[in-house]
């Protein structure tokens, strides 16, 4: 085991799994991948990786942690169902390889890197497990709403982002708050806040959760006269809330189309789209486009 002078704990490599020590165990285990895994024979991981990427505070962060050592079983639970759980835990992970060709796919996204005036192609390539069908549609194709009452209640957090590309004479009067309607940012923001806490009112099936946390950020970007709006949404519960933070950002877009458009129709909304997302049993990261 090795331990960083000043401070507390110790860091080692799990090398062995013949003796059960539950009864004894105060250990957290980081994979390689960035997740949090509380018991080596669970299944249950939490993505610090994601949560760190989505620019979750340090307070953030132990509240995530000591949320999942919180959950953490007396005993090794489930051990019978280990050859069905669709999450690996380590003791799986040397058999995973044809289910991992079979049921993951690679999804390839392209993102411009703006550098010393140039455009850079990168392409990165993300994991992410297929299930081969519609989660909101039944086996007859009709439409309905899925059933997390078996999921587990966990923090779970989403980033979303819109584009407004309004022209450089707006964006002055934005900045100069000379808007007929008023203060733009704002009562954008105001509206994105609101329309998050009503999601399930707009999107038909999608669930009625409370919210422990919504904030929308505005920023004006000269070079491409545009405002870009952020917005972050939280909840402890058993679904994620990336629907809120979409429809946070989208909501606080069109209210800045609406206070802009007796001065120009030629505003454009783009790029309304999920940055990241963490909790729950999968996680998801995209790099800015514009850096």
């Amino acid at each position: 085991a090795y331990q960083v002078p000043g401070f507390k704990g110790q860091i080692g490599f799990i090398t062995s799994m013949s003796e059960h020590f539950c009864g004894s165990c105060n250990r957290l285990r980081i994979t390689a991948d960035g997740n949090l895994k509380v018991c080596l024979f669970g299944n249950a991981e939490v993505s610090l990786r994601d949560a760190m990427r989505a620019g979750c505070s340090e307070d953030d962060l132990l509240a995530l942690i000591g949320a999942a050592v919180k959950r953490k079983k007396k005993q090794h639970a489930g051990m019978q169902n280990l050859s069905k759980m669709k999450n690996r835990p380590m003791i799986l992970i040397g058999n995973l390889l044809q289910e991992v060709r079979s049921e993951i796919h690679l999804q390839q996204l392209y993102v411009t890197l703006r550098q010393h005036n140039m455009n850079t192609f990168v392409t990165r390539s993300y994991c992410s497990r297929s299930h081969g069908h519609l989660t909101h549609a039944d086996e007859t194709g009709r439409a309905t709403m899925v059933d997390i009452g078996e999921k587990q209640v966990t923090s779970r957090t989403a980033m979303a982002q819109a584009i407004v590309v309004t022209g450089s004479h707006i964006l002055n009067l934005i900045e100069e708050n000379s808007m007929k309607k008023g203060d733009v940012l704002t009562t954008a923001q105001l509206a994105g806040i609101t329309a998050a806490k009503r999601t399930s009112e707009l999107i038909p099936l999608c669930h009625n959760i409370c919210l422990s946390h919504v904030s929308v950020d505005t920023k004006l970007d000269r070079e491409r006269e545009a405002v870009v709006i952020t917005s972050t949404a939280r909840c402890e519960g058993r679904t994620g809330v990336e629907m809120e933070a979409l429809t946070a950002a989208a909501v606080a877009a069109l209210t800045v189309y609406d206070m802009c458009k007796a001065v120009s129709h030629d505003i454009v909304i783009s790029e309304v789209r999920l940055m990241s997302k963490t909790g729950g049993r999968s996680g998801f990261i995209l790099e800015a486009r514009y850096l």
